[in-house]
C-alpha cells in the first residue's frame, strides 16, 4: 500500500511538473511568437496600404512586382536551405552534423550570390535600355 501511495505521488509531481512547463514555459513562447507575427504582418498590412493610396500606378505596380519575386526568392530559401536544416539537422551527430551545415551555409551563400548577379545583369540591362 505505501509503494502504490509513493507512486501516485510521484506521478502527481510530474503531472504537476509538465502542467507547469505547459501552461507558463510553452505559452509565453507561443504567445511570443504569435504577438510577433501580428505585429509584422499589421506593419506590412499598413506599409502596402499606404503604398496603394500615395504611390502612382507604375511605381506600385513595380513595387508589387519586386514585392513578388522578394517572394518567390524567400520561398525557395525555405525550400532549399530551410527545410532540410529544419528537418535534417537532428539526426546528424558531432562530425556529420558539422558538414551538414557548413554545407547549407555555403550553399546559402551561392544562391545569395546567384540572386545578387541576376538583380544586377537586370538593373543594367535597364539601364543600357534608358528605362526607368
Amino acid at each position: 500500500m505505501i509503494e502504490n501511495q509513493s507512486k501516485i505521488e510521484i506521478d502527481q509531481t510530474r503531472w504537476a511538473r509538465v502542467k507547469y512547463v505547459v501552461t507558463h514555459q510553452v505559452a509565453r513562447k507561443s504567445m511570443l511568437t504569435v504577438l510577433d507575427q501580428v505585429v509584422v504582418s499589421g506593419v506590412a498590412y499598413f506599409i502596402m496600404l499606404m503604398f496603394t493610396r500615395l504611390a502612382p500606378q507604375i511605381e506600385y505596380g513595380a513595387f508589387v512586382m519586386v514585392l513578388t519575386v522578394f517572394g518567390l526568392g524567400l520561398s525557395l530559401q525555405a525550400g532549399i536551405v530551410t527545410g532540410p536544416l529544419s528537418m535534417l539537422v537532428p539526426t546528424y551527430k558531432d562530425e556529420k552534423l558539422k558538414e551538414f551545415v557548413s554545407a547549407l551555409f555555403f550553399l546559402q551563400i551561392g544562391v545569395g550570390l546567384i540572386a545578387s548577379l541576376c538583380v544586377g545583369i537586370y538593373i543594367w540591362i535597364l539601364y543600357i535600355r534608358g528605362g526607368n
